[in-house]
């Protein structure tokens, strides 16, 4: 048994985090305690907690793939479930994807080799429509900078 130095309960020592540098082996505020000062500081601290994060993907881009990659294995039902989700709420958004992808198929259309926002990134470029409603008015983007794009524009409210 251990007392929470924020909520100052006595609780189990499972209800602790383990700390190997603490003389016990343990957090001093239970984890409870403890996910609301997580929540706290992020919340404080998000531009910094988000460009950290994005450095670290940056740094660490096989690793975020490989785990990506395993979770869409492991939870695929989950993985369609949230692209039916996206096709049921944007139907112009799949129609126009699947115009895009159906013209590169047959050669119609070619991806160029390098995105076009100048960034001069050659992997995984990806169609960006402004406007769904015209499905081969394209900007051709690497997926980072797609993201990017895209959570400018949430981060903006046009989205």
């Amino acid at each position: 048994m251990k007392q929470c130095r924020k909520c100052l309960k006595m609780l189990d020592d499972a209800k602790f985090y383990h700390h190997k540098t603490r003389k016990d082996g343990l957090t001093s505020y239970c984890r409870a305690c403890n996910a609301i000062n997580c929540k706290s500081y992020v919340a404080r601290n998000r531009e910094k907690k988000t460009a950290y994060q994005r450095e670290w993907n940056a740094k660490n881009r096989e690793k975020v793939n490989r785990q990506h990659r395993e979770w869409r294995a492991k939870n695929w039902d989950k993985h369609q479930a949230m692209t039916d989700r996206w096709a049921e709420r944007n139907p112009d958004g799949t129609l126009a994807h699947r115009l895009v992808r159906d013209a590169e198929r047959k050669g119609e259309i070619v991806a160029p080799e390098v995105c076009e926002c100048g960034c001069g990134s050659d992997r995984n470029i990806l169609a960006h429509h402004e406007d769904y409603s015209k499905p081969f008015d394209i900007i051709w983007l690497s997926a980072v900078c797609h993201y990017q794009l895209h959570a400018n524009r949430k981060a903006a409210g046009l989205e």
